[in-house]
């Protein structure tokens, strides 16, 4: 079985602390509950969403990845890796993360890399 997985666009407009002043809050909460949960978070470069951001797709490293947008408070992000370790399925998704799905096929495929201050890997 895949390991769940969680990608957090860091691309420069997603990081924006003047548009998005929650991002770091975000950062920080989605390493604590990835580590708590055996979830792995991964960094990725520009997801050529930016005008939805800041994105983060959520799933495993193969088909079954789910984009979310807006993801820019710590609720949302305890939710988004809560849904990444339960069985994929649109059904699933509480009513805050079914407002800002965005589907499976939208931007670049995230290749990203391991957040460095935190081992996630489970």
């Amino acid at each position: 079985m895949a390991v769940p997985t969680v990608w957090l666009c860091r691309g420069s407009d997603c990081r924006n602390r003047k548009k998005h002043p929650g991002t770091e809050e975000v950062l920080e909460t989605l390493e604590a509950a990835c580590a708590e949960r055996g979830v792995r978070l991964r960094t990725t470069s520009c997801l050529d969403l930016c005008k939805k951001g800041p994105v983060a797709a959520a799933g495993d490293a193969a088909k079954r990845r789910r984009w979310f947008r807006r993801v820019d408070d710590a609720g949302t992000a305890v939710a988004l890796v809560d849904a990444s370790a339960a069985e994929p399925g649109i059904a699933s998704l509480p009513p805050a993360l079914k407002e800002r799905h965005l589907g499976q096929r939208d931007g670049k495929k995230p290749k990203g890399k391991d957040v460095k201050r935190t081992l996630v890997d489970p």
